[in-house]
């Protein structure tokens, strides 16, 4: 996937300004807790999650977005699954932020950002 990248958002991102993404090196660690929380709902061992924030969309001049990114997590036998696509929608609200929608894909994250398109 071809990405150009020029400065932008908060904290280490990089972003894509024509089309509205961002790829995130790095996303606000408050933005990164919630989602994280969010994705303990769904996850057998939520302690173990290792994310990475690929892609992210800037919707309402920033006040809410859209992250693909992949999670990597231990299973009911203590593996690690690898890395697994998942996307959240969030929003900026005076406390901080609120993922208003989040999916964990149980598929490879380059096979669905391949095949779908999810993160436009």
């Amino acid at each position: 996937m071809k990405r150009m990248l020029e400065p932008g958002l908060a904290g280490a991102m990089l972003s894509v300004a024509s089309s509205g993404l961002v790829v995130a090196e790095e996303i606000d660690p408050a933005l990164a807790q919630v989602i994280r929380a969010k994705a303990a709902e769904a996850l057998l061992d939520p302690y173990s999650a290792v994310f990475t924030y690929d892609v992210i969309k800037l919707l309402e001049e920033g006040a809410a977005g859209k992250i693909c990114g992949s999670v990597n997590a231990k299973n009911g036998f203590g593996a690690y699954t690898g890395a697994r696509f998942f996307n959240a929608g969030y929003m900026r609200t005076v406390k901080g932020y609120e993922v208003i929608a989040f999916s964990i894909i149980g598929l490879p994250f380059q096979q669905v950002m391949d095949e779908h398109d999810f993160c436009s």
